[in-house]
């Protein structure tokens, strides 16, 4: 297991690295990517069990609601290592699982509709985004969202569901993103969701 958690490290290390040769426009550009985006972005994807392999894949694109992060930091949880060794009830199938649900970075483009994030915000998430309509989440509870699993209908879980932040860049649903201070290290951030559970258990 100590190596599985090394070579995960090892290959986000050199990810992050690439990611942060790459120039940030602080500017507001509504509806346009900036320019200095590639197209494509690294990734380390699961292909089977225990075996992840660094990936070229055309960079993922933020929906009206969202915007796009480039990581900076990634924790590795050990529901992470369990979604290697044996796939999780809804996960992705191998060959499109990229894992990844405690992470930061910054965002580096906005979608149509988002005027609550500027680009350049230093921003940490949340592993859930619920469907908003199942009695669950209108109750409040969206971690616990009766449509899991069901991007049709909104639900979102990092890294379980939906591909996440062993990667250079990452879209997330404004809802679960928060900025955090410019004084912060960014890899602080990413024990959010860690703390969140302890202080809700």
């Amino acid at each position: 297991m100590r190596d599985h958690i090394d070579n995960i490290e090892n290959e986000m290390k050199q990810i992050i690295k690439s990611g942060a040769e790459l120039k940030v426009e602080r500017t507001r550009m509504n509806n346009l990517s900036p320019p200095s985006l590639p197209s494509t972005m690294k990734a380390v994807v699961l292909l089977g069990p225990n075996r992840l392999e660094i990936e070229t894949h055309p960079r993922t694109q933020p929906g009206p609601d969202d915007v796009l992060i480039r990581v900076e930091s990634c924790a590795i949880c050990r529901s992470d290592l369990g979604m290697m060794e044996k796939p999780f009830p809804g996960q992705s199938p191998y060959g499109e699982t990229i894992l990844g649900h405690e992470y930061s970075g910054t965002v580096v483009a906005l979608g149509d509709t988002v005027d609550e994030f500027e680009i350049g915000d230093r921003v940490t998430v949340e592993a859930h985004l619920g469907c908003g309509r199942c009695r669950n989440c209108r109750f409040g509870d969206y971690t616990s969202c009766l449509n899991y699993g069901n991007g049709a209908k909104g639900h979102r879980c990092n890294g379980h569901v939906t591909p996440r932040a062993y990667a250079q860049y990452v879209v997330n649903h404004i809802n679960t993103v928060h900025k955090i201070p410019g004084s912060c290290p960014s890899t602080k951030p990413v024990w959010s969701p860690t703390w969140a559970v302890c202080s809700t258990a």
